[in-house]
Order: C-alpha cells, then structure tokens, then sequence
C-alpha cells in the first residue's frame, strides 16, 4: 500500500462524508454507495509502506495513518481507529531525534516544509484521537513526544538561520502556500506557547491557508 498522492488528497473528503452522516437528505441507497466506496478506497491502504525493502516512518506514513483515521470517521469504524492510534503511538518516537528534529525529513531538499507535512498530519490524528478522549499530544516514550518536534520547529521558523538543513526556497515562500500549516493553530489551541501564535503570524495572518483550522481552533 502507499499511494501518497491519494493518501494526501483525500481525507478531506473522508471528513466531510463523516460530518454528513446523519444528513436527512441522503437516501439509504446514495449513504451505502458512499460507505462501500469508501471502504474499497480504505482497505488497501492498511498496508504498512516499504520502499526499497525498509519501512517507511517519513511523511509517506504520516499521511497513511491520517488518510486511514479520517476514512474510519466516515465508515464509524472504531477498530480502525484503534489501529491508527496504535500506530502512531509507534511511529512518532522513531521519527524524532532527541532535539526534536526528524532525520527523515530534514535529509529532504525542502527540509522545513517537508517538517511541517509530517507535523501537520501527526497533529490532525491526535486532534481526531483527543475527540475518541485519548491525549496523544502529550503522549510520550522515553522522552519522546510530539511537543519537542513541534518547539524545535518553532524555534527555527523564528530562526531560519540556524536551521542546519538544506532549503531549496526560502523558508519564507515555502511556508506561504504550505497547506499544513494549520498545525499551528492546533498546537496553540493545545499548548498556549506564545512562540506557536508568532510563527503564525510571521508566515501568514488568520484565518491561515485552511481557513476552517483558524475558525475552529483559533485562539486569542
């Protein structure tokens, strides 16, 4: 399994048939059609990715695991879910260093913006997760924890000239039309750090790129 563009593209969608579930509108036969189309687009991605014989932990499974949780939510499919978690819980303490950086992504030409792709999609599962009462957030393993990759993101972005990686683009343009960036405001409606509104604000003013992000979780 692993077709990123897909994977990339449609959980959105997947969100949207969850929102629309008990929408009177949809007749019995249109609401099955949906389910078992989706299901059939689900199904295949439970693959773990390899490439080149090594599993992957870079953004490829980031947005795996988004794509599959937000599928769950339109098929109410609680084991799935379950999986998703666990999953996460399993990946994110590989993925990092102990500074808080993600060797997978920052040996990338487009280090920072590729950082932010997999901060924003680990972010979008723990934000569905904290709905299901489960804190993955602040879930941590041996030290490791979504908080430290997400501080030393912000520390860089604040101070692009001591990020150590390569950049193709300036941080500046990158971070602009970066469609993950939304994670900042999920990160500021979870922690508070002044430093996470500043990036914010720095890279694109409210309501940012994904404006329902802004309009959900917004805060002062």
């Amino acid at each position: 399994g692993g077709d990123v563009g897909m994977t990339m593209s449609l959980p959105l969608f997947f969100t949207a048939c969850y929102l629309m579930d008990d929408y009177t509108g949809w007749g019995l036969t249109a609401h099955a059609t949906v389910r078992r189309w989706i299901r059939d687009m689900v199904e295949p991605q439970r693959r773990i990715i390899f490439f080149g014989g090594e599993e992957m932990f870079n953004n490829w499974e980031d947005s795996r695991l988004r794509y599959l949780a937000t599928g769950a939510l339109a098929l109410d499919d609680i084991e799935l879910l379950q999986y998703v978690f666990d999953r996460w819980k399993v990946i994110v303490p590989i993925k990092m260093n102990e500074r808080g950086a993600l060797p997978k992504e920052c040996g990338r030409t487009r280090s920072m913006t590729y950082t932010i792709a997999s901060l924003g999609m680990c972010l979008d599962v723990a934000q569905i997760a904290k709905a299901f009462n489960l804190d993955l957030f602040n879930y941590a393993h041996n030290g490791a924890c979504m908080k430290r990759v997400v501080d030393y993101a912000a520390h860089h972005l604040l101070h692009m000239d001591e990020w150590p990686y390569r950049m193709l683009s300036p941080a500046q343009e990158e971070m602009q039309k970066n469609k993950h960036f939304g994670c900042w405001e999920l990160a500021y409606s979870e922690w508070g750090d002044p430093r996470y509104l500043e990036v914010m604000n720095t890279y694109q003013k409210r309501p940012l790129l994904l404006e329902h992000v802004s309009l959900i979780f917004g805060k002062p």
